[in-house]
């Protein structure tokens, strides 16, 4: 499900750039997932989730990565 998604996502043509207050703005896309572990507290897996959002970013965008 989330594979299907992210495959989406990163096959999409996000190049065009998008009319924003009368400028060209160039979007990208950025994802990071990671389910919540059985007995985790929620606050260690929003940890883990932002993580893997700041390895997309810095592979430079229009990626997605999860933790499976």
């Amino acid at each position: 499900l989330v594979s299907d998604w992210s495959s989406d996502v990163c096959s999409s043509d996000l190049s065009c750039p998008i009319p924003v207050e009368g400028k060209q703005v160039s979007v990208t896309v950025s994802v990071g997932a990671a389910l919540l572990r059985k007995g985790e507290p929620a606050d260690s897996a929003v940890q883990r989730t932002d993580e893997l959002l700041y390895v997309a970013k810095c592979q430079g965008g229009n990626a997605v990565r999860v933790e499976v």
